[in-house]
């Protein structure tokens, strides 16, 4: 679908006004767009001892989205129990 019927329908759906329903579409446009890379930057920003709220600023999304994320990659790349013994 259109970028600009989503915003219109959101503006109607919401009772935003053009501004605020284009904000909260580039909002949600935003969070659909992260890619591995994004949360691999993300995990190196906190390894520098980056707070989850100054990379969330930078990202545009909450510190705890940024915790959600950041944890989610150790777990998804963390070796099993098998693969570190061996």
């Amino acid at each position: 679908m259109n970028e600009n019927w989503c915003i219109f329908c959101l503006a109607i759906i919401k009772g935003l006004t053009v501004e605020q329903a284009w904000n909260a579409w580039e909002g949600i446009k935003t969070n659909w767009t992260y890619t591995e890379e994004d949360n691999e930057d993300m995990k190196k920003m906190r390894a520098t001892k980056m707070s989850y709220k100054e990379i969330g600023e930078i990202y545009g999304i909450s510190d705890g989205a940024v915790h959600k994320r950041v944890n989610g990659y150790y777990k998804k790349n963390r070796p099993t129990v098998m693969e570190a013994a061996c």
